[in-house]
């Protein structure tokens, strides 16, 4: 078969797998290639051949396949063989397998019957989203509660920056204790079962610590429970999502909400200006721009700054690159907005907190939430927030410590990443949220008696201290029955 250029073949990372795509054109004369395969080692992988564009001087084809990647270096031969059996090689490409492209090796006991009591914190400690964040947090817990316990990386790769901030010398490599507490959210646990099978087979006992934003867990989520001998929430609004439909015990055992407040930091550092009252909302485009509804909190600071020309918004946005999309769709909230500073850099975790407490008012006017880590961290900065008043953050707000945003119960219309159509969601009264605005920006005493409220409640929820000693009392209730 005669190949003409031009032609492409590649091999591009997807999480666990790779996607092999190979595109190439013959000419008219030439019939179309029977079939196409790729070779590995010893493994022979078909590719799926379609049409790929068509010219009056050839034909144009493109063919796909995924390969579960393994460790080490691949050499991928790209074939195509005609209908007398005779083959092409179209090309070669070479991809190095690390630890940190599919998840690390981790030694699973085959028995956990000699086992000590104990637990293996696993999640993705490595990245920087709200889900690796939690895992960190309950690493400190734990830590805190002297159980003998060991961190653990999940065995997958997400779609997220790396996070540079973590003790990464703490990271075990063996699962060495009875219990497995796995942080990771129930479709996740689908892969756990592939690439960890035995952790569901050899008597550990295994938990689940799970976050969901609407009040109905889809079905597909309740795959997540096999293996499983019971499941923590972060939430009463995720206890009631759950066990309504949980065949195991659920119980809440809340996140730890734990940032140290910088000494002196100001706004310049951040080129804020100095003279005016800066709103800042932060949010993760990975976590589905509908459901963090940023336009609601740009439309608020709009009305609000009609009125008060003295403020200055800041956006704090992650993964913006990953959600070139999410991302246009916020910008085109921002024109015509002078007063907002947008910041997409990824901040280390200690420079995030300066900018929360550099910012004088925290909004978020979410449609819904699993806990609201980022409202949390702003209280426990003592800062005012303003957010919607429904889902998992009114666990820890109300009227005395925050500004609870009143808000519309809204069905959805169309399904939006984990988000059925039919499910309900808040749309809050953006409105309200902008009288909040400019109520905080002519107070500044409001501000500071809000602010210490807000302070104190998070430390008597969500503390270190606080959370270790719940997870101390359900290890011990677990460990009594091992």
């Amino acid at each position: 078969m005669k190949i003409l250029s031009p032609k492409n073949f590649g091999v591009y990372r997807a999480s666990e797998f790779v996607e092999l795509c190979v595109q190439f054109v013959i000419p008219l004369t030439e019939l179309p290639p029977k079939a196409l395969y790729a070779r590995v080692g010893d493994r022979i992988i078909p590719l799926e051949v379609a049409p790929d564009g068509h010219c009056t001087s050839a034909h144009g084809f493109k063919a796909t396949a995924q390969y579960r990647l393994g460790f080490g270096l691949k050499r991928f031969v790209f074939v195509a063989f005609d209908d007398t059996g005779i083959e092409t090689v179209i090309g070669i490409r070479y991809i190095i397998v690390r630890n940190e492209d599919i998840g690390p090796r981790v030694s699973i006991p085959r028995n956990a019957k000699n086992l000590p009591n104990g637990i293996n914190v696993i999640g993705s400690l490595n990245y920087e989203f709200g889900l690796g964040e939690a895992a960190r947090g309950m690493v400190q817990a734990v830590q805190r509660t002297g159980i003998p316990n060991a961190a653990i990386l999940a065995p997958m790769v997400r779609n997220s920056v790396k996070c540079n901030d973590f003790d990464y010398t703490r990271i075990g490599r063996a699962l060495e204790y009875k219990i497995n507490l796995f942080n990771l959210n129930a479709p996740d646990m689908s892969l756990v079962r592939k690439r960890w099978s035995r952790v569901f087979s050899n008597g550990q006992y295994n938990i689940g610590y799970w976050y969901y934003e609407l009040p109905r867990l889809p079905v597909s989520w309740c795959e997540g429970f096999n293996g499983l001998k019971e499941v923590w929430v972060a939430s009463r609004f995720v206890y009631d999502a759950v066990h309504a439909v949980s065949p195991i015990p659920v119980y809440i055992i809340p996140p730890v909400v734990s940032v140290v407040a910088p000494g002196v930091v100001t706004q310049s550092e951040f080129g804020l200006p100095v003279d005016k009252l800066c709103v800042l909302s932060v949010f993760d485009l990975n976590s589905y721009r509908q459901r963090k509804n940023p336009e609601a909190a740009i439309a608020a600071f709009k009305l609000a700054h009609k009125k008060n020309k003295d403020l200055h918004l800041v956006l704090k946005v992650n993964n913006a690159v990953r959600n070139p999309q999410a991302h246009k769709i916020l910008q085109e909230h921002l024109v015509g907005l002078e007063a907002v500073t947008l910041i997409t850099d990824v901040l280390p975790r200690a420079t995030l907190t300066r900018l929360q407490a550099t910012c004088d008012v925290f909004i978020s006017l979410h449609r819904s939430e699993g806990f609201g880590l980022n409202l949390a961290e702003c209280m426990a900065l003592g800062k005012p927030i303003i957010a919607t008043n429904w889902s998992a953050n009114v666990d820890y707000m109300n009227s005395e410590n925050s500004c609870p945003v009143n808000y519309t119960l809204v069905e959805l219309v169309e399904t939006i990443g984990p988000y059925e159509k039919g499910q309900v969601w808040a749309e809050p009264r953006v409105e309200h949220a902008a009288e909040y605005i400019v109520a905080l920006a002519a107070n500044p005493k409001l501000r500071s008696e809000i602010g210490g409220a807000a302070k104190a409640t998070i430390e008597a929820l969500y503390s270190p201290t606080a959370v270790a000693s719940a997870i101390k009392r359900r290890y011990e209730a677990i460990a009594g029955r091992l």
